[in-house]
């Protein structure tokens, strides 16, 4: 048996030359409403995933951060008068068009009170 992977100080360099690529690259978040199944599951997680299964908007991130040497975080923020009465359930990241990350999750009804963040972290 053998055991191989990848150093830290390799993953951290991923990570750094993803986060400049991202710094310089249009990065956009996209809120969709094709995330939960008909029982108001998240669908199941796919890499293989290339667009988002039904996107209501898009916009720039509210904000994006290397909290450490091994991850980004990119956070989208719906404002009070975006997508009111939608059921809210997927959230997805866009590098120069590609969608890189996304998140699935059971509806979520916007109000038209309330600002909806959500925050995905990506993990090298």
């Amino acid at each position: 048996m053998a055991n191989q992977g990848s150093t830290d100080e390799f993953r951290a360099s991923l990570a750094a030359m993803f986060f400049e690529n991202m710094t310089t690259g249009p990065l956009t978040v996209e809120f969709g409403d094709g995330g939960h199944e008909e029982d108001d599951t998240p669908k199941p997680f796919d890499p293989a995933q290339t667009e988002m299964g039904n996107s209501l908007l898009s916009k720039a991130p509210e904000a994006f951060s290397m909290p450490d040497d091994w991850s980004i975080q990119v956070t989208g923020k719906l404002e009070q008068s975006e997508l009111i009465g939608e059921a809210v359930s997927e959230f997805g990241i866009f590098l120069d068009g590609s969608l890189i990350a996304f998140r699935n999750s059971a509806k979520k009804i916007k109000d038209s009170d309330e600002e909806y963040p959500i925050t995905i972290t990506i993990y090298f």
